[in-house]
């Protein structure tokens, strides 16, 4: 059996690329499917199929939101290590009379290994404006004294943190919405070493995978919808030609791309 190699696109349903991939072989494994469809896809297995494709010390990342959570988070419980909030604020699709307004998103991270799995605390986002290096203050708590530690900056960024608050990424061009940017590097710093493979069975329009090629990490990318493959490809090629990127195996690999079931 030949394996779908590193740095490619692959058009094709998700199960069937997955037996494709190389056992153990995966640092993080990013699933954000519809999320409607997380019932089924628990149903054909995702979650044990994703977890025999990660390394010993690999990690998973599950995107989802109410009320489709509940049954992903029982199904995942042995490989639970956090939650993750995402908050937005860019308009609300749905609206009930009955139902208060979604405005955040859970972000369930599983590991292979809970007491062995790769973690990188520093997601390389920036600090706030007012963040400066300083020595804290000492406090007394029930008449015990704790002196306060000297915090500095990190070159490296902020460290990760269990929530965030990103505006979701509407792509001007052709009108694709995926998710930001800074919230991805998080995952994909934190959670992946680098030159480590990143594994996205639900790439959609390619950010993910750009990102990781930007980030010095090996993906493979895996999407159902053609004209999306096609669309991630030409976001590929404008990628390296801004020279956002210098990626000359990536290149080779998009210019020969044969987009077959």
């Amino acid at each position: 059996m030949e394996y779908l190699k590193p740095n490619n696109l692959y058009l094709g349903d998700c199960f069937d690329k997955l037996k494709l991939v190389e056992d153990n072989s995966i640092d993080l494994i990013i699933l954000d499917p519809e999320y409607q469809d997380w019932d089924n896809f628990i149903d054909k297995g995702i979650i044990e199929l994703s977890m025999s494709k990660l390394k010993e010390e690999g990690n998973l990342v599950c995107f989802t939101k109410q009320p489709n959570d509940f049954k992903l988070r029982f199904k995942i419980n042995d490989y639970f290590r956090r939650e993750i909030i995402w908050k937005y604020n860019y308009g609300v699709k749905f609206v009930s009379k009955k139902l208060p307004l979604s405005s955040y998103q859970k972000v369930f991270w599983c590991c292979k290994n809970t007491k062995n799995n790769y973690f990188n605390p520093r997601t390389g986002l920036e600090y706030g404006k007012n963040t400066k290096s300083r020595q804290r203050k000492t406090v007394t708590i029930q008449n015990i004294k704790y002196e306060g530690r000297y915090f500095s900056k990190s070159d490296e960024g902020t460290w990760m943190k269990d929530s965030y608050e990103f505006n979701i990424n509407r792509i001007k061009k052709n009108g694709y919405l995926s998710k930001p940017e800074k919230l991805m590097q998080v995952f994909i710093k934190c959670l992946c070493p680098e030159n480590g493979i990143i594994l996205d069975p639900f790439m959609g329009s390619g950010t993910n995978a750009i990102l990781s090629a930007k980030l010095n990490r090996q993906f493979i990318g895996i999407e159902l919808n053609k004209n999306n493959l096609e669309y991630s490809k030409v976001r590929f090629l404008e990628t390296i030609e801004k020279k956002e990127l210098n990626y000359n195996i990536l290149k080779t690999n998009l210019e020969r791309l044969k987009i077959n079931l």
